[in-house]
């Protein structure tokens, strides 16, 4: 028996992937978007996660996994998925997901899987750098993560501090007050060597909240996907929160088109050949923007962008390319371009043009 963690934005799927799970003891949770998977694990913390990987809003099943990992380190998770591309099934098996399930499936091969899951042995995930602190708001700590554990515990707080106050020397309301707006340079009770930076998240439900401790200003940065996911925030200042679409050969281009979309809250599939390319662009209908790589071992993408524009005429192409080849786009009729190696910014202005332009539907 364990505690199950379902998500997945389709409220009828959920429900009956909860209720084969039940039958075999399971204490089992469901979520329909990220925002709500954060809220269940953070009262409950998962043994597993099974997550679809497409999820309403923006975000994805493996950057969900990222961010309840650092609630349970030990967390096994199941990835499912309609959309089985070879960059995903790479990215899942980097990622240590202990089984990707590819829809359509059977019930009672889940119920397998998740049996089979509970049975892993699993080592503790790398403990990041961000201490969670669950606690209510009469400063009452109700739970604290693993790295949490070793930030107090190195401050010698570990087993002594009960409340919010004893860890950080000051009232509840005063330090709530400040972290809420940003992060605070304080100093743990009873030991003046050490610095925390300290930070009021996400309210759990009427009367709890999260606390974020680190102790190094580099967590910022390094752990900052997971941080503003945490505190119920995007670390970018645009979000975008549409479904694209990459056909480059070159592994680091789709890596890193990837990460940049993602930032935005995109839905990003990723290709390494025409044929997968149209394989995603069926599979998503909601797929309106498709970056095109033109030098290809297929070739030129004259095909691939009829059969596309064939499906969906609405769809905007954006051409990427290490050479000139700006007028050979042009005279497939895509005249947006992106010369390689393009900055993050030029992606992120031309897809908010795009965006714009066909306002008021947007992304």
């Amino acid at each position: 028996m364990g505690n199950i963690l379902v998500v997945d934005d389709e409220p009828a799927y959920c429900d009956e992937i909860a209720t084969s799970l039940r039958r075999d003891s399971h204490v089992v949770q469901t979520a329909l978007n990220h925002n709500d998977a954060i809220q269940q694990a953070c009262n409950s913390p998962p043994d597993v996660l099974i997550t679809d990987w497409l999820i309403r809003g923006g975000s994805n099943g493996l950057e969900l996994k990222r961010v309840l990992q650092c609630l349970n380190a030990k967390m096994r998770t199941v990835l499912m998925t309609g959309y089985g591309s070879f960059d995903l099934r790479k990215a899942a098996l980097s990622s240590q997901v202990v089984r990707f399930v590819d829809k359509p499936f059977e019930l009672n091969e889940l119920r397998t899987v998740v049996r089979d899951a509970l049975q892993i042995d699993v080592s503790p995930a790398r403990i990041g750098k961000i201490g969670v602190i669950h606690a209510d708001v009469s400063g009452k700590i109700l739970w604290i993560n693993e790295s949490g554990k070793r930030i107090i515990s190195r401050a010698g707080l570990l087993g002594i501090a009960s409340r919010i106050e004893q860890l950080f020397n000051v009232t509840t309301l005063q330090v709530i007050s400040r972290a809420k707006a940003d992060w605070v340079e304080i100093q743990p009770a009873a030991n003046e060597q050490i610095i925390w930076f300290i930070r009021a998240g996400r309210i759990i439900s009427g009367d709890t909240l999260l606390w974020l401790v680190v102790e190094d200003r580099a967590a910022f940065y390094t752990e900052a996907p997971v941080i503003y996911r945490l505190l119920g925030a995007s670390e970018s200042g645009v979000a975008l929160n549409g479904h694209v679409l990459v056909i480059d050969d070159y592994e680091m281009v789709r890596g890193v088109a990837k990460e940049i979309l993602e930032n935005l809250h995109c839905v990003c599939h990723t290709a390494y050949n025409h044929r997968e390319g149209l394989r995603l662009f069926k599979s998503d209908p909601q797929v309106k923007y498709v970056l095109i790589d033109y030098e290809m071992p297929e070739g030129v993408p004259l095909r691939l962008l009829s059969e596309m524009r064939g499906i969906r005429p609405d769809t905007k192409f954006i051409g990427i390319s290490g050479g000139a080849h700006r007028e050979h786009f042009a005279k497939l009729g895509v005249s947006d371009y992106l010369e390689k190696p393009w900055p993050p910014d030029r992606l992120v202005q031309l897809l908010t043009r795009l965006r714009d332009e066909q306002l008021p539907s947007g992304f």
